[in-house]
Order: C-alpha cells, then sequence, then structure tokens
C-alpha cells in the first residue's frame, strides 16, 4: 500500500510539462528520433504518470545518446524507471540529473522527491528519515500529501476504529477542497483517499451498525429511532456515490487513465456499501421494496463490472499492487 501511495504522490507532482496533450499511447508510435525526443521533453513526465511507463522507456533507447545525457531526459527515465520498481536506476538517472545542476526550479525540486523514494525503496533510508527529507524541501501539497499518508497508515492500522482519524481526513479533504491554493490532482487523491477509507476500513463497523440497529427493531421495538438512523446511512452512501460520480467525470475530462481507474474502484467501494445496505434495509424501510432479487443481481454485475474495468486499467498499466 506505501509504495503505491509514494508512487501516486510522485504522480500528482510530476508535471512541469510544457504543453497539455490528450493522454494517448499512439503519441508513443513515432520512430522519428528527434520527433520522440521532443515529444518526451514536452510531454514525458504527463505520459508516465498516466501508466504509459515502460513505453517511454522503450523510446529513450531510440534517441541518440547525445539527447540520452540531458538532464530532463535523464529524469524522466528515473521516474519512468522508479515507477516500475527498478529503484536502483532510477536512483543512478537522478542523481546524474541533479549533479548537472541544469534542471529548471520545478523540475529539481521532483528530481529531489524521485531520489529520497528511491532511496526509501532500496532500504537507504528509514520511513521517518523519508517523511523528515520530503519535508524538507517546504512544499505545501507534498506536505499535505505526507499528512494524508499518515492518517491513512494510522487508521488503517488500529485494532479498534478511531472516527477522530477519519474527522481529521474529512478536515483535511474540506480544507483542501474550499482552498485555492491547492490543484484539481491533490483534491481529487484526497476524496479518492476519504472514499477508499469508507469503502474498504469502515465496511465491518458499518455492517455491525446495521445488525445492531435491526436487532433493536426486532427485540427492542426502537423502530422510530432506528430508522431514522437507517435513513441517515442511506442519505450518507448517496452523498459518498454522487461524489464518486463526480471522481469518474473529472479522471474522464482529463484522459489519465490511473486515475480513472481509482475512481472507478472507488465507485465499486460505494456501490458494494449501497448493495448491501439496501439488503438489509428493504424489510424496514418505505420504498425499498423495489429492490428484489432481479435488483440485486443487476446491481451486483454492475459492481463486478466496475472492479473488471478498473482492474483492466491497473493492468494495462502494470500498476497493480505487488505487481512493481
Amino acid at each position: 500500500m506505501f509504495s503505491r501511495q509514494i508512487r501516486d504522490t510522485l504522480a500528482r507532482s510530476s508535471s512541469n510539462d510544457k504543453i497539455s496533450v490528450s493522454i494517448n499511447p499512439t503519441t508513443l508510435e513515432n520512430q522519428n528520433s528527434i520527433e520522440v525526443e521532443e515529444i518526451l521533453l514536452n510531454h514525458g513526465m504527463t505520459l508516465i504518470s498516466a501508466g504509459y511507463a515502460k513505453q517511454v522507456l522503450d523510446k529513450i533507447d531510440i534517441i541518440g545518446s547525445h539527447c540520452n545525457q540531458k538532464s530532463r531526459i535523464k529524469l524522466i527515465r528515473s521516474y519512468a524507471n522508479f515507477t516500475v520498481g527498478r529503484y536502483q536506476n532510477s536512483l543512478s538517472d537522478v542523481s546524474d540529473a541533479l549533479l548537472k545542476n541544469d534542471l529548471e526550479n520545478e523540475d529539481k525540486k521532483f528530481a529531489e522527491k524521485i531520489r529520497i523514494s528511491s532511496q526509501l525503496k532500496l532500504g537507504n533510508i528509514s520511513f521517518e528519515d523519508y517523511y523528515n527529507e520530503i519535508a524538507k524541501l517546504n512544499d505545501e501539497e507534498l506536505l499535505v500529501e505526507i499528512r494524508l499518508q499518515k492518517l491513512v497508515n494510522q487508521y488503517s492500522s488500529q485494532k479498534f476504529q478511531d472516527d477522530s482519524i477519519l474527522r481529521e481526513i474529512l478536515e483535511l479533504k474540506n480544507k483542501v477542497a474550499t482552498s485555492k491554493d491547492f490543484s484539481s490532482n491533490l483534491k481529487f487523491s484526497i476524496s479518492i483517499k476519504y472514499i477508499e477509507i469508507i469503502g474498504i476500513n469502515s465496511i465491518l463497523s458499518f455492517l455491525g451498525d446495521l445488525i445492531n440497529s435491526i436487532v433493536r427493531i426486532r427485540i427492542l421495538n426502537c423502530k422510530d429511532k432506528e430508522l431514522i438512523n437507517l435513513r441517515n446511512v442511506l442519505e450518507n452512501i448517496h452523498k459518498w456515490n454522487l461524489e464518486a460520480d463526480e471522481l469518474i467525470k473529472y479522471a474522464g475530462n482529463i484522459k489519465n487513465p490511473i486515475f480513472l481507474a481509482d475512481a472507478l474502484l472507488s465507485k465499486a467501494y460505494i456501490s458494494f456499501l449501497a448493495l448491501i445496505s439496501n439488503g438489509f434495509l428493504m424489510d424496514f424501510l418505505e420504498g425499498q421494496n423495489s429492490f428484489n432479487k432481479e435488483t440485486v443481481k443487476n446491481e451486483f454485475m454492475k459492481l463486478l463490472d466496475l472492479c473488471a474495468q478498473s482492474l483492466s486499467i491497473y493492468g494495462q498499466a502494470e500498476m497493480i499492487e505487488g505487481q512493481v
């Protein structure tokens, strides 16, 4: 999980590309070395963050040795190598790029992020060293990313659910969402993480609350109060569902396949919550009678389709956790 977080952090902070392009693997089908060099210099970071690291590495091999010595090409190759798990090659390339001291400021800052991340992956520094070194870069967005990573790790590793951590993540999410100082990509990232936590880590406690409510309705006859709680559950799921739809729309608009896969998987988490919730609640809430076996089957097939789409995209980009 932490490997994926580092790659995500780099992907969101990578673009110092000069011209925005539609992400498309056919961009890299060109065989003209001069044109390939131009594509890589202008769009290489964007293509890697969209999942085309191997194609970028293949294209770097066809340009001349003189071009291969350019600091920005070395940086692009370092980022591509990091993305596919070749951390020693990544560290070597980024060290060479930094040594020449001719990178633009944004590229230099990104190169430092790759250098620190590569050292962590190689075991040269500890997690605490990694956080401290990243903090020294004084990048406000990156500091928010680090804060988010720590909160997510704390929430995921706890034995007993501490909702105060979830509230901190929500506060951070709202702060970033309402600020003009943060990028759309960071806002997308925090929304994805929040929905992932809701989807993955809250399911058991969520089911527990549902079961307790149903028991209280059946045994203790606390129907009115519990039905209000159950309706609130459905309203929250509806709200998260709409947020997941917006994330899918955003990812589609910027034509970034990895972001789209993340958004589709988040939608699948929320769809699963909706499915099990409606299954539990259809006996108690008016208007739930239409939720029959056929509806359950259709909703389950939609959920599987969302998972299949996201896994297909991750597979094409070779970004499934554990592959790199």
